[in-house]
Protein backbone atom coordinates (compact mmCIF):
# COMPACT_ATOMS: atom_id res chain seq x y z
CA UNK A 1 0.00 0.00 0.00
CA UNK A 2 1.26 3.23 -0.98
CA UNK A 3 1.30 5.83 2.15
CA UNK A 4 0.63 9.56 0.99
CA UNK A 5 3.08 11.76 0.03
CA UNK A 6 3.79 14.04 3.41
CA UNK A 7 4.29 10.31 4.84
CA UNK A 8 6.52 9.77 1.89
CA UNK A 9 10.61 10.39 2.05
CA UNK A 10 9.90 12.80 -1.19
CA UNK A 11 11.40 15.94 -0.22
CA UNK A 12 9.24 18.50 1.25
CA UNK A 13 10.58 21.14 -1.37
CA UNK A 14 9.04 19.00 -3.71
CA UNK A 15 5.84 18.40 -2.53
CA UNK A 16 5.33 22.28 -1.41
CA UNK A 17 6.02 23.10 -5.32
CA UNK A 18 3.33 20.68 -6.38
CA UNK A 19 1.47 22.26 -3.68
CA UNK A 20 1.85 25.45 -5.61
CA UNK A 21 1.33 23.67 -8.89
CA UNK A 22 -1.99 22.82 -7.59
CA UNK A 23 -3.18 25.81 -6.04
CA UNK A 24 -2.04 27.92 -9.23
CA UNK A 25 -4.05 25.77 -11.50
CA UNK A 26 -7.12 25.88 -8.89
CA UNK A 27 -6.88 29.95 -8.73
CA UNK A 28 -6.66 30.02 -12.56
CA UNK A 29 -9.52 27.83 -12.79
CA UNK A 30 -11.32 29.94 -9.66
CA UNK A 31 -10.56 33.13 -11.81
CA UNK A 32 -11.67 31.67 -15.21
CA UNK A 33 -15.25 30.89 -13.48
CA UNK A 34 -15.43 33.94 -12.11
CA UNK A 35 -14.67 35.49 -15.57
CA UNK A 36 -17.96 33.46 -17.14
CA UNK A 37 -19.79 33.90 -14.52
CA UNK A 38 -19.33 37.89 -14.57
CA UNK A 39 -20.14 37.80 -18.07
CA UNK A 40 -23.15 35.43 -17.88
CA UNK A 41 -24.27 38.49 -15.37
CA UNK A 42 -23.87 40.83 -17.90
CA UNK A 43 -26.03 39.19 -20.17
CA UNK A 44 -28.79 38.62 -17.55
CA UNK A 45 -28.71 42.34 -16.61
CA UNK A 46 -28.87 43.03 -20.86
CA UNK A 47 -31.84 40.47 -20.95
CA UNK A 48 -33.46 42.22 -18.26
CA UNK A 49 -33.46 45.69 -19.59
CA UNK A 50 -34.11 43.85 -22.98
CA UNK A 51 -37.40 42.51 -21.26
CA UNK A 52 -37.97 46.28 -19.67
CA UNK A 53 -38.05 47.88 -22.78
CA UNK A 54 -40.09 44.81 -24.85
CA UNK A 55 -42.77 45.26 -21.98
CA UNK A 56 -43.13 48.89 -22.58
CA UNK A 57 -43.23 48.36 -26.10
CA UNK A 58 -46.03 45.79 -25.98
CA UNK A 59 -47.77 48.11 -23.31
CA UNK A 60 -47.57 50.76 -26.21
CA UNK A 61 -48.73 48.71 -28.89
CA UNK A 62 -51.88 47.34 -26.66
CA UNK A 63 -52.71 50.33 -25.89
CA UNK A 64 -52.27 51.63 -29.84
CA UNK A 65 -54.59 48.82 -30.72
CA UNK A 66 -57.05 49.52 -27.87
CA UNK A 67 -57.22 53.05 -29.11
CA UNK A 68 -57.44 52.17 -32.93
CA UNK A 69 -60.47 49.54 -31.79
CA UNK A 70 -62.12 52.48 -30.76
CA UNK A 71 -61.91 54.80 -33.89
CA UNK A 72 -63.01 51.51 -35.92
CA UNK A 73 -66.03 51.70 -33.67
CA UNK A 74 -66.75 55.20 -34.10
CA UNK A 75 -66.57 55.11 -37.80
CA UNK A 76 -69.00 52.09 -37.67
CA UNK A 77 -71.33 53.62 -35.51
CA UNK A 78 -71.35 56.29 -37.84
CA UNK A 79 -71.47 54.62 -41.46
CA UNK A 80 -74.63 55.53 -43.69
CA UNK A 81 -75.17 51.75 -43.63
CA UNK A 82 -76.51 52.16 -40.22
CA UNK A 83 -79.15 55.03 -40.90
CA UNK A 84 -83.01 54.30 -40.59
CA UNK A 85 -84.87 56.67 -42.85
CA UNK A 86 -88.18 57.03 -41.10
CA UNK A 87 -90.97 59.30 -42.86
CA UNK A 88 -94.77 59.90 -41.57
CA UNK A 89 -93.67 60.27 -37.84
CA UNK A 90 -95.50 63.65 -37.55
CA UNK A 91 -93.62 66.58 -35.20
CA UNK A 92 -95.60 67.68 -32.28
CA UNK A 93 -96.80 71.27 -32.18
CA UNK A 94 -94.13 73.09 -29.96
CA UNK A 95 -91.03 70.99 -32.07
CA UNK A 96 -89.52 67.75 -30.29
CA UNK A 97 -86.88 67.93 -28.78
CA UNK A 98 -84.21 64.85 -30.11
CA UNK A 99 -84.56 63.39 -26.58
CA UNK A 100 -87.95 63.09 -27.19
CA UNK A 101 -87.47 62.08 -31.25
CA UNK A 102 -85.28 59.13 -29.93
CA UNK A 103 -87.99 57.94 -27.56
CA UNK A 104 -90.43 58.08 -29.98
CA UNK A 105 -88.27 55.97 -32.49
CA UNK A 106 -86.94 53.31 -30.20
CA UNK A 107 -90.95 52.62 -29.14
CA UNK A 108 -91.43 52.62 -32.40
CA UNK A 109 -88.99 49.97 -33.56
CA UNK A 110 -89.82 47.96 -29.70
CA UNK A 111 -94.36 48.09 -30.57
CA UNK A 112 -93.82 47.75 -34.52
CA UNK A 113 -91.04 45.25 -34.85
CA UNK A 114 -90.74 43.65 -31.21
CA UNK A 115 -87.22 45.10 -31.60
CA UNK A 116 -85.03 44.68 -28.14
CA UNK A 117 -84.08 48.19 -27.08
CA UNK A 118 -81.08 49.75 -28.81
CA UNK A 119 -78.74 53.09 -28.17
CA UNK A 120 -79.88 54.93 -30.30
CA UNK A 121 -77.53 58.73 -30.28
CA UNK A 122 -79.79 60.67 -32.13
CA UNK A 123 -82.05 61.52 -34.46
CA UNK A 124 -82.35 64.13 -37.27
CA UNK A 125 -84.90 66.02 -38.82
CA UNK A 126 -84.77 65.95 -43.00
CA UNK A 127 -87.26 68.27 -45.00
CA UNK A 128 -87.48 66.82 -48.47
CA UNK A 129 -89.05 67.44 -51.54
CA UNK A 130 -92.49 65.56 -52.39
CA UNK A 131 -94.56 65.49 -55.62
CA UNK A 132 -96.49 68.33 -56.24
CA UNK A 133 -93.79 70.72 -54.25
CA UNK A 134 -94.79 70.10 -51.30
CA UNK A 135 -91.79 69.51 -48.33
CA UNK A 136 -92.21 66.70 -46.03
CA UNK A 137 -89.93 65.43 -43.19
CA UNK A 138 -88.07 62.32 -43.04
CA UNK A 139 -86.24 61.17 -40.05
CA UNK A 140 -82.40 60.43 -40.40
CA UNK A 141 -81.68 57.35 -36.81
CA UNK A 142 -78.61 56.50 -37.00
CA UNK A 143 -78.61 53.34 -34.84
CA UNK A 144 -75.00 52.06 -32.78
CA UNK A 145 -74.05 48.59 -33.00
CA UNK A 146 -76.37 47.31 -35.52
CA UNK A 147 -77.20 43.80 -35.74
CA UNK A 148 -77.43 41.39 -38.83
CA UNK A 149 -81.01 40.76 -38.30
CA UNK A 150 -81.79 44.83 -37.89
CA UNK A 151 -81.10 44.93 -41.51
CA UNK A 152 -84.22 43.32 -41.86
CA UNK A 153 -86.40 45.07 -39.81
CA UNK A 154 -85.06 48.57 -41.39
CA UNK A 155 -86.39 47.29 -44.38
CA UNK A 156 -89.66 46.13 -42.78
CA UNK A 157 -89.92 49.09 -41.23
CA UNK A 158 -90.06 51.16 -44.01
CA UNK A 159 -92.74 48.77 -45.55
CA UNK A 160 -94.90 49.52 -42.37
CA UNK A 161 -94.29 53.34 -42.92
CA UNK A 162 -94.55 53.48 -45.89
Amino acid sequence: MEKPGWVTNRRPSLRISELETNIKEQTRILEFSQAEFGDQQGTVRTLQKSEIDLKSIILELETSVENLKQRVNYQEDYNRRKNIRITGLSESRNGDTWEQTVIEVSTLLQNKLQLPPMKIERAHRLVVARHGGQEGQRLLVPLLRVVPVLVYAMVLLAVLMW
